[in-house]
């Protein structure tokens, strides 16, 4: 029987015909059918995959590890936990937030988590939710001798925690027939994170809440005899809690989350608060990845991949991308010096894995789908993306 010499192997193809598999020339090369439990080098040689071992049998899921601080984190039984991966103890930050898929990323040195549950923080010392609840409206009443002046005034609270403030309540009218006192009794907080409550009102018949002051949150009621000096406008009036989701994401000083076919922004630099009425972007398909780039954010649909180009929600806008089928999860950045500077653009770039093998989304909204040549038919419910050394790999379910 003649034995045949293998050339170089290039890697799976299981588009061409058998004929074409083989490629001379001055650099033969050899694509393959099927290659198990087998890496190919850059030379073209083959070489053993390398084993696997279990190294723990607790069912962690969701793993995660931190780029910048090395701490790994994942959700267990319900529990957001931290674990040491060198002897895979563990220990428990916050107990039943961490329920259906979740996500991690870095905020300002800072782990932050998204669940089903809502967003939580991690300082290396404690954790506790990001985002403050929105207070009720106060009470209040006129009454006494005083020297505010007749006339309309309106009223509203926010709680405050470490310097972050939350969204301001509903404000509260009230009429004033003479010159009286004004009573506020504060509404009822169940924070213990919370130290303080920052209190805002009108002038006589004006309509922009300003600043007052801050009291203790163990002040329950206050009484204002005269007008007080006003402060700042109120900037986080009409706001909610940034809402949780999947794929969460850190964009030009704003957090991403998405349910469902809708794209969330939190509010620039104020990570806990969003505009209900403005920061969304609604998709026609359910989205199923997010990667943000220097340009603007590729959105992964069910069908095909989306671009949304722009440095702001307010003026994105969405380009179709003629592609195929992104497998959902797929997706993952890589950096700069990964790959060509003609791909890069010297900014990071997007990657998912589609039906057609991998794509790229460059930072300016180009396509690059480096395997449609060699690969099709590729399929799955889901998948997930890792780095391992310079390869990324992609396990898919």
């Amino acid at each position: 029987m003649a034995v045949k010499k293998l050339t170089g192997l290039s890697g799976i193809d299981n588009r061409q015909e058998d004929a074409a598999l083989e490629v001379g020339g001055k650099a033969p090369s050899l694509h393959l059918r099927d290659a198990v439990n087998v890496d190919f080098t850059d030379s073209g040689r083959i070489k053993m995959r390398d084993g696997i071992q279990q190294v723990c049998s607790i069912p962690f899921k969701h793993l995660w590890q931190s780029n910048l601080h090395g701490d790994c984190f994942a959700a267990l039984d319900g529990d957001w936990v931290k674990i040491n991966p060198n002897t895979w103890d563990y220990e428990i930050l916050t107990a039943g937030v961490a329920h259906g898929v979740i996500q991690h990323q870095v905020l300002n040195n800072r782990v932050v988590m998204c669940s089903d549950h809502g967003l939580y923080l991690h300082d290396g010392q404690s954790s506790y939710p990001l985002c403050l609840d929105t207070p009720a409206s106060p009470m209040l009443y006129f009454s006494g001798e005083g020297s505010i002046l007749p006339g309309d005034y309106s009223v509203a609270v926010s709680w405050l925690r470490d310097g972050q403030e939350s969204a301001l309540s509903e404000s509260l009218k009230i009429n004033s027939r003479d010159k009286q006192s004004l009573h506020v009794n504060f509404p009822l907080c169940l924070n213990p994170s919370i130290t303080h409550v920052r209190l805002y009102i009108t002038e006589q018949n004006g309509g922009e809440l300003r600043q007052i002051e801050d009291y203790p949150i163990s002040e329950l009621s206050i009484h204002i005899p005269s007008m007080p000096n006003l402060g700042r406008a109120a900037t986080y009036q009409h706001l909610s809690p940034m809402r949780p989701g999947r794929y969460l994401k850190l964009w030009r000083g704003r957090l991403i989350t998405v349910q469902r076919n809708v794209l969330y922004f939190s509010e620039a630099m104020a990570f806990h608060l969003t505009d209900e009425r403005y920061n969304f972007l609604q998709f026609p398909q359910r989205i199923t990845f997010v990667e943000p780039v220097d340009g603007g954010i590729w959105v992964g649909q069910v069908d095909h991949v989306s671009f949304l180009r722009g440095v702001d929600p307010k003026d994105m806008t969405q380009e179709r991308k003629p592609t195929t089928r992104p497998i959902e999860g797929s997706s993952g950045m890589l950096k700069s010096d990964m790959i060509s500077p003609e791909i890069s653009q010297g900014a990071d770039t997007a990657i998912w894995l589609a039906e057609n093998g991998y794509n790229i989304g460059t930072s300016q909204g180009q396509i690059i789908e480096i395997q449609s040549s060699h690969l099709n038919n590729i399929s799955g419910k889901s998948a997930q993306l890792v780095g391992l050394g310079e390869k990324v790999i992609a396990v898919v379910n």
